[in-house]
């Protein structure tokens, strides 16, 4: 049996890595890793109270963010930042300047 390794939030660390984080660079990337767990139960629990179809509420709370990213781009660099991790992740051979091949 192989022991596990944990960081000082108790996340269990991956075979070979080791911590380098701060205790209070830990427990904010910990925070940020229960919000990420939380919010489809959010968007489920908005859903369900307004009596609304899941896929459309987590449609919608989607779109208003990026719209918030969006307009908020222009003065904030952490917006800007936000929008070309998405452009990255989600469209990474999408450059301006190569045409794609439908036109």
């Amino acid at each position: 049996m192989t022991a596990s390794v944990v960081d000082m939030t108790g996340r269990v660390l991956e075979p070979g890595e080791t911590v380098t984080e701060t205790a209070d660079v830990q427990a904010t990337m910990a925070a940020y890793r229960r919000v990420w767990g939380d919010v489809p139960g959010i968007v489920r629990e908005i859903a369900e109270s307004e009596g609304l179809f899941y896929p459309h509420v987590a449609e919608t709370v989607v779109h208003s963010l990026l719209q918030e990213a969006v307009q908020a781009s222009d003065t904030h660099e952490s917006a800007r930042e936000v929008l070309e991790c998405i452009r990255r992740k989600f469209y990474p051979s999408a450059d301006p300047c190569v045409p794609s091949e439908s036109s």
